[in-house]
């Protein structure tokens, strides 16, 4: 009968690059599954749902602007100026929000 330490030794040599250390598997399973989705554009967002499920009416955020996607959101959409620049108090691409270090993970969050 093969054994779960089996399957966990088969799993370590097919990923010879995971780091139990990376700041991302510190997360809690919810803030890791939120962050997923994010970086995946797996979500419940206008955008996705929209062009990938056609629900809705329109693929556009409140601002009218663009899309609502990830990127347009945490980025560039004016309706959240002020939220971003206290969140980030410094330019963040959205690599460093959505892969970075525990601080940015967390900001993500709220």
């Amino acid at each position: 009968m093969v054994t779960k330490g089996h399957y966990h030794e088969q799993w370590k040599r097919l990923h010879p690059k995971f780091n139990a250390e990376d700041e991302y598997f510190q997360l809690s399973r919810s803030e890791q599954v939120t962050v997923l989705r994010l970086c995946t554009d797996h979500n419940k967002m206008r955008y996705h749902l929209h062009t990938k499920f056609k629900i809705g009416t329109t693929s556009l955020y409140n601002c009218g602007l663009e899309g609502m996607t990830v990127k347009h959101v945490l980025l560039e959409c004016p309706q959240f100026t002020d939220q971003q620049n206290e969140t980030w108090q410094t330019q963040f691409e959205q690599r460093e929000k959505l892969y970075g270090r525990m601080e940015s993970l967390k900001q993500v969050q709220t």
